[in-house]
């Protein structure tokens, strides 16, 4: 599941995003034209593909496959005065951390270029974290972020989606569509 299942999941959410904003789309379309210049998309291209990384980076955050995770107190520890005792469990949800306006301005909004690297580097460092934190984060973090830009990539160059239905959330052990998400496809290249 955690090869296919997430990153499917999270590109699902990403067509979805563009398909509802068409100037994220626009943006994404031009760096494509301009990078790839007809090529498919392949590793070679993947640090020039710098919005279509941005554009997979804020559908993370609004739909963070892996939505919720747990973790184990080691110890005993306060945390602005709730005492949580060793052998705790902790849950805490990417999902609504993602959508905190303490990190991200206008939370709801899809702006991908909310991940230039000044915007990056302004935030905290555990304010983002699709793919879980620490020893135990995702080990597949590298391989899925590639994946989810050569694929947003490969299928971006020829085909353009526009929404046919709403889409609501199903979280489940990964935040899915609760319904199959319907668009209709264009050729555009």
């Amino acid at each position: 599941m955690a090869g296919h299942d997430t990153i499917a999941n999270g590109l699902t959410w990403t067509w979805h995003l563009l398909a509802r904003h068409p100037a994220a789309e626009t943006g994404l379309r031009e760096e494509l034209h301009r990078t790839l210049g007809g090529e498919l998309p392949t590793f070679k291209h993947l640090k020039d593909l710098t919005y279509a990384g941005f554009v997979l980076a804020e559908s993370l955050r609004l739909y963070p496959p892996s939505w919720v995770l747990t973790r184990r107190a080691l110890a005993d520890h306060d945390i602005g005065g709730t005492m949580i005792p060793a052998g705790a469990i902790i849950v805490v949800s990417q999902y609504l951390l993602h959508r905190d306006p303490r990190f991200f301005p206008d939370p709801l909004t899809f702006d991908p270029c909310r991940w230039d690297t000044a915007r990056q580097q302004a935030r905290p460092r555990l304010s983002y974290f699709p793919f879980g934190a620490g020893p135990r984060s995702c080990i597949g973090q590298g391989l899925a972020t590639m994946e989810g830009i050569l694929l947003l990539a490969a299928v971006a160059r020829r085909w353009q989606c526009s929404a046919v239905t709403p889409v609501d959330c199903d979280p489940r052990a990964t935040l899915r569509p609760k319904a199959p998400v319907l668009m209709r496809l264009r050729h555009v290249g």
